[in-house]
C-alpha cells in the first residue's frame, strides 16, 4: 500500500488546558501531559491513543516564541507507556513550568533531527511510510495550570484500495497498480503548529 502526502484540510482538534493548583508564585511545577489521536482516522495509526512506548516531541515556548524563560525547550521527548486511558507519558528530564505563560507544540513520531516544530521534513514513499502527526498548540499554561491534553491529527493520507472480485470466476492476478495527482507528492515540509506543508516535491509521483 503506498502513501501519499496529500495537502488537505486537517482534522478538526480539541485541545484543553486545565488542572488548576494553588501554588506560590515562585514555585514550578512538572508538565503534566496526555495524548490521543483523532478520533476520525484517515492514516495508519486507527485507534484513539498511540501504541505503548511511542515518543512525541515536545517545543515550549513564552511570548518570546523562541525560548521559555529565556531557556530553550524545544524537541523534548516525551513517552507513552500502558494502553488507553491508562497511559502515562513522561520525558527523561522534565519539562517545569514557572509562572511565566507557557504554549506547547507537538508533533509525532519524536525524532531526534527535528529542530523546527514549524519546519520538520517528512516522506511518503514506498520505503518510508510514517504516520506524520501534529497537534494544534496548547497556550497559557504555567505553574498554575500544567495539565496538557493534545490530540494528535494525521498530517498525512493514507490510500487503501479495495478489490472486490464480484461474480467473476477466472484466476486473477493483480500484477500492477498505480494512483497519481497533482495532490500527491512524496516529501514535504510540515508545520506541526497548525498542519500546513510547505516545500512540496514529487508532485504527481505514481
Amino acid at each position: 500500500m503506498k502513501k501519499h502526502i496529500i495537502s488537505a484540510v486537517c482534522l478538526a482538534t480539541t485541545l484543553a488546558s486545565c488542572n488548576q493548583v494553588d501554588l506560590p508564585q515562585n514555585q514550578e511545577a512538572r508538565l503534566d501531559l496526555q495524548v490521543r489521536t483523532g478520533v476520525s482516522t484517515r492514516g495508519v495509526i486507527t485507534e484513539k491513543t498511540l501504541p505503548s512506548g511511542s515518543s512525541v516531541g515536545l517545543f515550549v515556548t513564552d511570548k518570546s516564541q523562541t525560548t521559555y524563560d529565556g531557556i530553550s525547550v524545544a524537541n523534548i521527548r516525551y513517552t507513552g507507556t500502558g494502553e488507553g486511558n491508562s497511559q502515562v507519558w513522561a520525558a527523561d528530564e522534565d519539562i517545569m513550568l514557572s509562572a511565566t505563560k507557557a504554549t506547547l507544540n507537538a508533533y509525532y513520531p519524536y525524532s531526534e533531527d527535528v529542530t523546527d516544530v514549524s519546519a520538520i521534513p517528512v516522506t511518503a514513499t514506498i520505503d518510508s511510510q510514517t504516520d506524520w502527526m501534529w497537534a494544534a498548540p496548547v497556550s497559557k499554561l504555567n505553574n498554575k495550570n500544567s495539565y496538557a491534553k493534545i490530540d494528535l491529527s494525521h498530517a498525512l493520507t493514507v490510500i487503501r484500495l479495495n478489490f472486490i472480485k464480484g461474480s467473476y470466476t477466472g484466476i486473477g492476478n493483480v500484477t500492477s497498480v498505480s494512483v497519481s495527482s497533482d495532490g500527491m507528492a512524496t516529501s514535504a515540509l510540515l508545520n506541526a503548529t497548525d498542519g500546513s506543508l510547505s516545500s512540496i516535491n514529487g508532485a504527481g509521483t505514481e
